[in-house]
């Protein structure tokens, strides 16, 4: 006897070794009361008697411990026998099937479960099978009955694994301020329905402000306005709305919801130096925009600045807060296609208000040409109440000489009118055409112009006889 416990009307003895059942043997039990710590009722009146001869039968099984089922979750599976078990083989007799490269790597036993260390984990959406080969020598799967298991092959395994869910990763600012990109440990649904409002994002440690949220493989990025800057000490928390319907972070492959975390830190990458975002043109001025104020007395040399498709360079430099205006001679045509570059210099380089933090050399920054068309064009038209003159109002000044004042035959009316134009006349932005015979009452009036073909003779043009009008049709006339 290894222990003796009562309880009730019962006494529980532990054996050191099992009685067999097998060929149905007698087994007899005695008991001689001792001189101390005898059995006896439970209001210690009597004293349980001496027991000779108590005769009994074990119904311990005889039979060896069969595989009952198998489940597993993540790495860990477990083997249910239908007997209580007293040993377990090495992982080594054991065998993972249904998956590629994964290996029993330990085995322990307690009760009637055999549970198995796997690496790697299975996976939720994995189909397992497991096998077992009776080693040649001990320790085997053994039952306390003495007996062993025989091998199975095959196995089915119930798959309990869960989803797993996202979990924060790391998070870092770009070096120019304007984003944070927070990566987590597994691909994100990047639907609507996984991206989740800005509101749900919160910083601290930076005057920045999420502004949008992209969702992209597994990382989260952020917009921030205004932007992270050098040497803040930023931590980022994210709070899932309350709302079941409202957009929030999940995984990609089973939708499991990105917990609420607080005060991550933030790796800063900024390193807080003025960038161009754009830059325009309108005829002699660049207006180049940073996204940090720049050091007024900053201003470098005029050389430092390059432009690419004309010929034009820089004359002049003044900076305004963020901007930066360079007068360029000549002016550049609104048919000009251009672009501006710059030099970090060794001295007077261009700098970020109240610090030293100097703009670094771009090139090829493309302007957008803002610079007005100064090709006149149609604007509208109109007969005088006598029918004696068409008028037709310009986009903008004409040449008044001869060689801007095309031939009548250049015009031409369209219409119920019988009016013919006579001659031409320039006056300012305004072209006015005598009729001969007049435009009448209730008439429609249309008028067309086609420039001549010999490109020496006279045509509508500018001012300065740079850009010729181009023909136009069918443009109506108010009678």
């Amino acid at each position: 006897m290894d222990d003796v416990t009562v309880s009730g009307q019962t006494v529980t003895l532990t054996l050191d070794g099992i009685l067999p059942s097998r060929d149905s043997p007698t087994y007899t039990l005695s008991y001689l009361e001792p001189n101390q710590a005898p059995l006896r009722q439970l209001d210690g009146a009597h004293n349980v008697a001496d027991i000779f001869s108590f005769q009994f039968m074990s119904s311990t099984p005889d039979r060896k411990p069969a595989f009952s089922d198998a489940a597993v979750d993540g790495s860990l599976l477990t083997i249910t026998f239908d007997l209580p078990l007293k040993a377990v083989a090495p992982a080594s007799a054991f065998t993972i099937a249904g998956e590629v490269e994964i290996t029993v790597t330990a085995a322990a036993f307690e009760g009637s479960l055999v549970t198995l260390t796997l690496s790697p984990a299975v996976t939720v959406n994995s189909s397992i099978t497991v096998s077992y080969s009776v080693p040649d020598a001990p320790p085997r799967i053994e039952a306390r009955n003495n007996r062993d298991a025989d091998a199975f092959r095959s196995q089915p395994v119930t798959n309990r694994t869960s989803a797993p869910v996202p979990e924060f990763s790391r998070a870092e600012t770009s070096a120019d301020g304007t984003r944070l990109t927070i990566d987590f440990t597994l691909p994100l649904d990047a639907t609507a329905e996984g991206t989740p409002a800005a509101s749900s994002f919160s910083l601290s440690g930076t005057t920045a402000s999420v502004s949008s949220v992209t969702v992209s493989g597994s990382s989260v990025t952020l917009g921030l306005a205004p932007l992270a800057d050098v040497s803040q000490a930023i931590m980022i928390s994210y709070t899932p709305p309350e709302g079941e319907s409202e957009p929030r972070l999940r995984s990609l492959a089973h939708q499991k919801v990105v917990e609420a975390f607080s005060g991550q830190p933030v790796t800063n990458s900024t390193d807080g130096k003025p960038r161009p975002l754009s830059a325009t043109v309108a005829a002699d001025q660049i207006e180049i925009t940073f996204d940090r104020h720049l050091d007024s007395q900053s201003e470098p040399a005029a050389s430092t600045f390059a432009l690419g498709g004309v010929a034009a360079a820089v004359s002049d430099i003044s900076i305004e807060g963020k901007t930066l205006t360079l007068t360029v001679h000549p002016e550049i045509t609104h048919r000009d296609s251009i672009t501006v570059g710059y030099t970090q210099p060794a001295e007077t380089p261009l700098k970020r208000a109240g610090s030293s933090l100097m703009v670094d050399s771009f090139v090829e920054l493309g302007a957008t040409n803002n610079t007005e068309d100064p090709t006149p064009t149609f604007r509208s038209a109109s007969v005088d109440a006598a029918g004696r003159t068409l008028t037709i109002v310009m986009s903008h000044a004409l040449l008044a000489t001869s060689a801007g004042t095309p031939a009548a035959s250049t015009f031409t009316l369209i219409g119920s009118t019988s009016a013919v134009v006579e001659s031409v006349k320039i006056n300012g932005s305004s072209i006015e055409l005598p009729l001969s015979p007049l435009a009448d009452l209730n008439e429609t009036v249309s008028v067309s112009y086609q420039p001549p073909s010999d490109a020496t003779a006279s045509a509508l043009q500018s001012l300065d006889g740079e850009w010729k009008t181009a023909a136009w049709s069918v443009q109506p006339v108010t009678n």
